[in-house]
């Protein structure tokens, strides 16, 4: 079914398999553009509580640098994970990996494989491998994906103990700013000292703090009390 399309992408929902999937027709001709159409994928995994994501990249070029990589980070990658385990909808496994396999072509996984970014084992399916997952062909990143989907259904039969969740693992879904603010804190910053490091108001930082307080449990909250 297809969901979105763009001059650069088309976003499918495969509904047997609970499974977005992204198809870059072309590359974007600017980094913007490639945002947007990202923007729209995130709300569409959000919205159909996607259980794991097929990137067909093969004709993608986009340069990932640390700037751009960050940006997904805030915009795609944190509200998924968040959405997810906000709604006690668990694709996740125990390190709360998101299944995502992206499909890059035979030249692009070359490289990868010789710059040891991957470790080349495409027709692996293990799924306690890192993820995302990166594959040459489409018929292997699938594969991938259907041993997940199965390991999964498996695990709701035969539960694994539920792991106590760390009191700080809500600082994972921190935005940027609040990141600051508490990296400050832990420099022993008063507000008024982060606020003039951070070019903010102290009344902006304790609303921020307060936002922080919602995310991290109160017993992580006690080694970072704000003054």
């Amino acid at each position: 079914m297809l969901l979105y399309s763009s001059n650069f992408l088309q976003v499918y929902y495969e509904q047997q398999y609970e499974r977005c999937v992204l198809h870059w027709i072309k590359s974007p001709n600017t980094v913007e553009l490639f945002k947007e159409d990202i923007k729209r994928y995130t709300e569409i995994v959000i919205t159909f509580k996607s259980k794991q994501a097929l990137w067909l990249q093969q004709n993608l070029n986009i340069y990932m640098d640390n700037d751009l990589i960050l940006w997904l980070e805030e915009n795609m990658n944190r509200p998924i994970i968040s959405s997810l385990l906000e709604d006690n909808f668990y694709p996740l496994d125990d390190n709360n990996n998101y299944p995502v396999a992206l499909v890059l072509g035979r030249k692009e996984f070359n490289l990868l494989q010789i710059s040891k970014l991957t470790d080349g084992s495409s027709n692996r399916t293990s799924v306690t491998e890192k993820v995302p997952r990166f594959f040459c062909e489409e018929k292997e990143a699938r594969a991938w994906l259907d041993q997940w989907k199965s390991s999964q259904e498996l695990d709701k039969g035969n539960p694994r103990p539920k792991v106590k969740p760390s009191p700080y693992q809500g600082i994972r879904m921190l935005t940027k700013r609040e990141r600051e603010i508490v990296d400050c804190k832990l420099h022993g910053k008063t507000p008024r000292e982060i606020a003039e490091t951070l070019n903010i108001s102290v009344n902006t930082v304790r609303t921020h703090w307060k936002n922080i307080k919602k995310k991290i449990s109160v017993r992580a909250t006690i080694d970072l009390t704000l003054d």
